[in-house]
């Protein structure tokens, strides 16, 4: 039950818990703030588990949005309200999704068919942390592999191999019928493996491009590079074979790369911005839901604490339950 104040013109207004940033660079605090209304295309979600990703802490530094907001994107929980012309849920249903008024918070607001925040019903099988681990890395995930065109006997480099987004992206291409070689700390081999990486590259024993293309010598078919700046993606980009591609999703391979003369001949680089054209949660849930394919979300914590969680956040998307 939400706390009901009383407001300056003596009406009541719901209030909410929300981690809220206010200065750019801060880690956030706990604050009771309105709950926010749904209008006609909106729906109210109940927050029930909340992932963190490295976008999150990221854009604790930017000013590309006015502050103060609420931080967080990815989100589980039930519908607790919806607009008079929502047509697609109900009060009551289980859904995950992105929301861009921010997902560590009680409440949040997604609209019903918004193309930058996804939002869909959760399966039966599904619990709500495994579901608020997904939206981000696993759409980005899923973006990439289809901007490679990965297919049954693509060839087929994870840089990488274990993170958030990694992690989904090898299941995705394993499942598609690809060859996958997947780079990772030697302490994640066995992970890795699990996964469907069929040759592993341990990056803190060998030098990985040496590796892949001393076992590769005609070239891979494409790139998934998760971790490199642009002068390393450089260097990468030679284990491609001629026509072969890369996608970074760090904003490494851009269109700019794509004319140094280092790289390959016909390489193609795509820039990082192509990865916003990500399909709905929906598609995501055509792999996601074999059970085949492990979550990256740990055990759940009672609440959400931002600070102590920042540093784990470059490993994998955490979750955090209410």
């Amino acid at each position: 039950m939400l706390p009901i104040l009383a407001t300056p013109g003596g009406g009541e207004t719901e209030r909410m818990k929300a981690i809220v940033i206010e200065h750019r660079g801060e880690a956030g605090s706990l604050k009771e703030i309105p709950v926010p209304s749904a209008a006609s295309h909106d729906v109210l979600v109940r927050v029930t588990a909340a992932g963190v990703n490295p976008i999150d802490w990221k854009r604790r530094e930017r000013d590309d949005r006015p502050f103060p907001f609420v931080l967080g994107q990815d989100f589980a929980g039930v519908v607790s309200a919806t607009g008079d012309r929502v047509t697609k849920y109900r009060e009551g249903e289980r859904v995950f999704g992105i929301s861009a008024r921010g997902a560590f918070a009680q409440y949040t607001l997604v609209p019903e068919d918004g193309p930058k925040q996804p939002m869909a019903k959760i399966p039966d099988s599904v619990g709500d942390a495994d579901a608020a681990a997904l939206p981000t890395a696993g759409l980005t995930a899923l973006a990439g592999v289809e901007a490679l065109h990965v297919a049954k006997g693509t060839t087929l480099l994870v840089l990488g191999a274990t993170g958030g987004v990694g992690s989904y992206a090898v299941q995705i291409a394993h499942d598609r019928g690809a060859r996958v070689i997947g780079s990772a700390h030697s302490s994640n081999e066995e992970r890795a493996l699990r996964l469907g990486v069929d040759e592993f590259v341990a990056y803190d024993r060998e030098d990985v491009g040496t590796a892949v293309k001393a076992a590769h010598p005609e070239g891979v078919d494409a790139v998934l590079d998760l971790v490199d700046d642009t002068g390393a993606i450089e260097a990468m980009a030679q284990v491609l074979r001629d026509g072969g591609a890369i996608v970074s999703t760090i904003g490494a391979a851009d269109e700019r790369g794509s004319r140094n003369e280092r790289l390959p001949r016909r390489t193609s680089i795509w820039p990082t911005r192509r990865k916003a054209r990500t399909p709905d949660c929906e598609r995501c849930w055509s792999w996601s839901n074999k059970a085949a394919y492990a979550s990256t979300s740990p055990a759940n914590v009672p609440s959400p604490r931002p600070s102590r969680r920042w540093r784990r956040a470059n490993e994998a998307p955490s979750t955090a339950s209410w």
